[in-house]
């Protein structure tokens, strides 16, 4: 406790313990040092860990950052599990995965969340939506946002049943 940042620093790069450099990653008391450790962990579950139950955001969104990189199918659990709205949305915001973010846009229990990731989704996965998703509401959506029906054309009928404009 009595040494300083750097001499901490410069220890734990000469770690190579893969199992240590974990257990830092979700014991050490020091912050920094914990979000150093997260820069080297390669372990899925020890980051989705750190993400999950860390008490720094800065740490938690390094954690999250790993996952997007290599495990995206766990930030997009990240994007169900936390409780707190604004972590949802990061989850979503590091999100780049399309067939996550289409997940999301599906699945997620919080409107918020879906249309978060909805506004992401690119033109191919808007088309894949169009043709598969189940809610008549998101492949109508995702019509009007390819340009293939305006909202003005999709309520404009006599009769406004989403199955006519689907």
């Amino acid at each position: 406790e009595d040494i300083s940042y750097e001499v901490k620093i410069a220890a734990f790069n000469k770690i190579t313990d893969l199992n240590l450099i974990n257990k830092l990653a979700i014991e050490s008391k020091e912050p920094k040092l914990r979000l150093e450790a997260v820069n080297k962990i390669t372990d899925q579950n020890i980051l989705y860990k750190v993400a999950f139950e860390d008490k720094y955001d800065n740490v938690k969104v390094a954690a999250m950052n790993r996952l997007n990189k290599t495990y995206p199918s766990q930030l997009t659990k990240l994007a169900s599990d936390f409780k707190e709205l604004n972590l949802k949305l990061k989850a979503v915001d590091l999100l780049t995965d399309q067939i996550e973010l289409m997940n999301i846009s599906q699945n997620n229990d919080n409107w918020d969340v879906r249309k978060a990731a909805f506004k992401k989704l690119n033109d191919n996965s808007l088309d894949v939506l169009t043709r598969e998703a189940k809610d008549p509401a998101l492949v109508l959506s995702s019509k009007i946002r390819l340009g293939r029906i305006s909202w003005n054309e999709a309520f404009s009928s006599k009769d406004i049943s989403l199955n006519h404009v689907i």
